[in-house]
């Protein structure tokens, strides 16, 4: 088995797994399996003091049917969210969120 594979099988048994850190998600009105972690800041670029993301959420880039244009708002499990960046990688988006209080 490759290493490419080996990561595809352990983002989907392992990151994404729902005994261990993932749950279901209701992101823009569509269920998904992904990890919504607010611990994971990105405190990159600051515009005007505001970090550039206070969520961080990771789902399956297939999962995603369609894509929030950053500076748009995406609503994850009923709260909305600026979105601030995307990411991907083998498989991975993570996406920039900023939850306004």
């Amino acid at each position: 088995m490759s290493f490419k594979l080996d990561v595809y099988r352990d983002l989907a048994e392992v990151f994404l797994d729902m005994d261990e850190f993932a749950d279901v998600l209701t992101v823009d009105g569509i269920e998904m399996v992904g990890v919504l972690d607010e611990s994971e800041r990105d405190d990159g670029e600051r515009d005007m003091g505001i970090p550039a993301a206070t969520h961080v959420l990771y789902v399956k880039s297939d999962a995603l049917q369609r894509r929030t244009p950053v500076g748009g708002n995406m609503v994850v499990d009923g709260i909305a969210y600026g979105v601030s960046s995307y990411r991907e990688d083998m498989g991975l988006t993570a996406i920039g969120l900023i939850r306004y209080e």
